[in-house]
């Protein structure tokens, strides 16, 4: 049976995330560095995925737009032994904007960020005062942007 814990846990995210995004269409680029310089592509990936935490916080669909690929999809599960739940993009933003999802602040800790020659993947945990989620995320990058599109998400 899956579950989100065994995909997480599992040797095999990353290859199977990028074999399943290989021919997605381009996505938005991360944000310049306080210096002006362009961030690295590790710190732009990381970007965007917390852009994605802090507009989903604020339930901004707007900027959710502007990180999410018009592919993107989420799995979540609140219980292991349950088979996760999924939404495409529209159903999340539906979501967002019915205040069924985020309006709360978290803290955001990105870890185990890989990048290949267009993808990224990274787990993240993020907290808020009532509840912990701990994601995977891919995201695709093309002419230097980035797409948010896909996150799995256990709580």
């Amino acid at each position: 049976m899956f579950s989100i814990r065994s995909f997480t846990t599992s040797t095999m995210p990353r290859l199977i995330m990028t074999m399943a995004v290989g021919m997605l269409t381009p996505g938005l680029g991360a944000a310049q560095s306080a210096s002006g310089a362009p961030p690295t592509r590790h710190a732009a990936a990381t970007q965007v995925i917390e852009a994605f935490a802090r507009a989903a916080d604020r339930r901004d669909v707007a900027a959710l737009e502007q990180v999410l690929h018009p592919t993107f999809r989420t799995l979540f599960t609140l219980d292991a032994a349950k088979p996760p739940t999924q939404l495409d993009r529209a159903q999340f933003l539906g979501m967002v904007r019915d205040g069924k999802i985020g309006g709360a602040d978290r803290q955001v800790v990105v870890s185990g960020l890989a990048t290949t020659e267009r993808f990224a993947s990274a787990s993240a945990r993020m907290q808020h005062k009532d509840a912990g989620f701990e994601g995977v995320y891919a995201l695709l990058e093309q002419d230097g942007r980035w797409w948010l599109l896909q996150e799995a998400v256990t709580m």
